[in-house]
């Protein structure tokens, strides 16, 4: 949970106020440039990649546990809610990384 705030106020001051974006001249009408250009530092894909796997354990997680909370989970479905967290978790950090391994692969370019 820190990690996944430290890395918020990252991307914010990263990508949304161009604060720390070094990858360039940050332009806030360009944000398909902005992106691409900042995903070209090794570094930052780095920083976003183990933060979305961070994302990826705190979603399975919550998702599963939510099912507990509500009493929606039970024995007989438990292997449904561990399957349906695992997918939501792939899924929403799997499309996430795939951005930043677009841009570094060459396939998504300036």
């Amino acid at each position: 949970g820190v990690m996944l705030a430290l890395f918020i106020i990252y991307h914010i001051l990263h990508f949304t106020t161009g604060t720390l974006y070094v990858e360039g001249r940050y332009n806030p009408a360009d944000v398909y440039g902005n992106v691409v250009n900042g995903f070209r530092n090794p570094l930052v894909s780095l920083v976003y990649i183990v933060a979305m796997l961070a994302l990826a354990m705190h979603l399975y997680h919550g998702v599963w546990s939510m099912a507990q909370t509500l009493g929606w989970r039970t024995r007989v479905n438990n292997h449904l809610w561990r399957g349906f967290a695992t997918v939501m978790a792939i899924v929403i950090a799997g499309g996430n990384i795939s951005i930043p391994l677009a841009v570094m692969a060459g396939i998504l370019r300036p």
